[in-house]
C-alpha cells in the first residue's frame, strides 16, 4: 500500500477534529483528474457538528492505478495519513460514489469496503443511475432491433439510427450557413418553426436527447422540404441530402421518434428529482414508482407525441409529405415499441430495484410528507424504524440501544 503525503493547515486540522469527534459519519467518492491529467479521487466526508449535518471536503488523493485495489489502497492511505478512524466499529454508516466503473456500487470497490465495514449502507448516485438506465436501456434496443433500411449503408439498427441520422442532419447544417439560411427561408414561407438543432451528447442527462428530438420534429417538415430542394439541385450535396432525405421519410423512423419523446418524457421528473441538491431518498423512491406507473400506461396506449403524429399522418402523408413504406411499418413499430418500453423498465429495476439495499426503501418512514393520516399513523412505521435500528446498532448511542432493544422505541 502505498503512501499519501497530506499537509494540513490550521483550519483543515479544526476540520478533522470535528468529524473525529461525530458519532458517525458517511463517506463520499468522487473519481476525477487534476491539472497534470493524474487520475484522483476526492475524499469527502458528510457528519454531525453537535446537531448540524456537515458535509466536507476532505482531500484530493492521486491513484496508484486506476483499479478498484487501486482506488481502495490509495483511500485507506489517505484516511490513515489523516488520522480518520474509519476503522471504528459502526462509525462509517454511508458510502456515496460517483458513476465511474471502479466506484459504482456494484462494482468491487464497495466489496472491498464491506469487508473491513459490514454495516456500510452504499447509494450510488441516483444522476449517473437515471443516466447510465436510459442509455443502457437504448443501447440495449440498438442490439436487439435490428430494422431493415433500404438504403447505401443497409440493414441498421433503430436507434443507433436515429441517433446518426440526428447528428448527420445537425452536421449538414451547421456546417453551411447558406443552407442553414434556407431553411429559415423554407420554414418562414410554411409559416412553420424552426429549432435550433443540438447534438444529442451535447448535454449527457436525458432533457438533452429529448430537446434534441423536439427540435427534429418540430423542424421536420421545413427539414423535409428543404433537403428535397437540395436533391433536385443535383451534384455531390444533391446525393447527401437524398440519402438524408430517404431516412427522414421513413415511416418508421419518423414514427419512432415521436414515440421516443413519450418515452423519454416519463423519465424527466425522475431526471429532475435526481439532481436536485439535496434529494432524498424517499423522492426517488416516489418518483420511481410513478415512472413504472407511467410505463405500463405507455406499454398500452399511445402517449400524446406519438397520439399527434396519428392525428396529423393522413393518407400515407405527414403535414402534406408522403412517407415512405407505410404498408407494414406500424406492425414492426408496435413491436419495437413494446420492446423499447420493457426494456426500459427491465433497465430501471436494476440500476434502482433488486440490488438495492433494503434500509433505503425502510428509511421511507422518515419522511413526514409521506406519513398516513389518523389512526393508521399510530402504527407506521415501526417495523422500519427498528430494521434501521438494527443495521445501525453499532452507530447508536448506548441508552438509545437500550431502549429499542426492550421495545420503547
Amino acid at each position: 500500500m502505498h503512501s499519501v503525503q497530506v499537509h494540513l493547515r490550521d483550519s483543515e486540522e479544526g476540520l478533522l477534529i470535528d468529524i473525529r469527534s461525530s458519532p458517525c459519519v458517511s463517506m463520499l467518492l468522487d473519481s476525477c483528474r487534476d491539472s497534470s491529467d493524474q487520475a484522483c479521487v476526492g475524499i469527502y466526508m458528510r457528519y454531525f457538528k453537535q446537531m448540524e449535518v456537515k458535509e466536507s471536503y476532505i482531500t484530493l488523493a492521486p491513484l496508484s492505478s486506476e483499479t478498484v485495489d487501486g482506488y481502495f489502497e490509495t483511500i485507506i492511505a489517505a484516511l490513515d495519513e489523516l488520522d480518520i478512524p474509519f476503522w471504528k466499529p459502526g462509525w462509517v454508516v454511508g458510502l456515496g460514489t460517483d458513476g465511474s466503473a471502479m466506484l459504482r456500487c456494484k462494482g468491487g470497490l464497495v466489496e472491498k469496503f464491506q469487508e473491513i465495514i459490514p454495516q456500510l449502507l452504499p447509494v450510488y448516485c441516483v444522476a449517473h443511475q437515471l443516466h447510465v438506465a436510459v442509455v443502457d436501456a437504448c443501447g440495449s434496443i440498438a442490439h436487439q432491433l435490428h430494422v431493415a433500411v433500404v438504403d447505401a449503408c443497409g440493414s441498421i439498427d433503430l436507434v443507433r439510427m436515429c441517433d446518426r441520422h440526428i447528428r448527420t442532419i445537425f452536421k449538414f447544417y451547421q456546417c453551411s450557413n447558406k443552407r442553414l439560411n434556407e431553411l429559415w427561408d423554407c420554414a418562414s414561407l410554411l409559416g412553420q418553426e424552426i429549432i435550433c438543432l443540438k447534438d444529442l451528447n451535447a448535454v449527457r442527462w436525458v432533457a438533452s436527447r429529448k430537446c434534441t428530438l423536439n427540435a427534429l420534429i418540430v423542424s421536420w417538415p421545413a427539414l423535409a422540404r428543404h433537403l428535397q430542394s437540395v436533391v433536385e439541385t443535383g451534384g455531390q450535396i444533391g446525393q447527401r441530402a437524398n440519402g438524408m432525405l430517404k431516412l427522414m421519410k421513413g415511416f418508421h423512423f419518423i414514427k419512432f421518434s415521436y414515440f421516443l419523446l413519450d418515452f423519454l418524457n416519463i423519465y424527466r421528473p425522475l431526471s429532475e428529482v435526481c439532481q436536485k441538491e439535496p434529494v432524498l431518498v424517499t423522492e426517488v423512491n416516489s418518483t420511481l414508482v410513478h415512472a413504472y406507473v407511467a410505463l405500463e400506461r405507455l406499454c398500452h396506449r399511445a402517449g400524446p407525441k406519438e397520439e399527434e403524429f396519428n392525428a396529423s399522418f393522413q393518407d400515407g402523408r405527414l403535414h402534406g409529405i408522403s412517407l415512405d413504406k407505410v404498408e407494414t411499418a406500424e406492425l414492426r413499430f408496435q413491436t419495437d415499441r413494446e420492446k423499447m418500453i420493457l426494456t426500459g423498465v427491465e433497465y430501471l429495476q436494476q440500476r434502482f430495484g433488486s440490488d438495492r439495499p433494503p434500509q433505503l426503501k425502510n428509511m421511507e418512514v422518515l419522511d413526514t410528507m409521506a406519513w398516513p393520516g389518523g389512526v393508521e399513523l399510530a402504527c407506521f412505521g415501526n417495523n422500519d424504524i427498528l430494521s434501521l435500528a438494527r443495521h445501525f446498532e453499532l452507530s447508536l448511542p448506548t441508552v438509545r440501544k437500550h431502549c429499542w432493544r426492550s421495545g420503547r422505541a
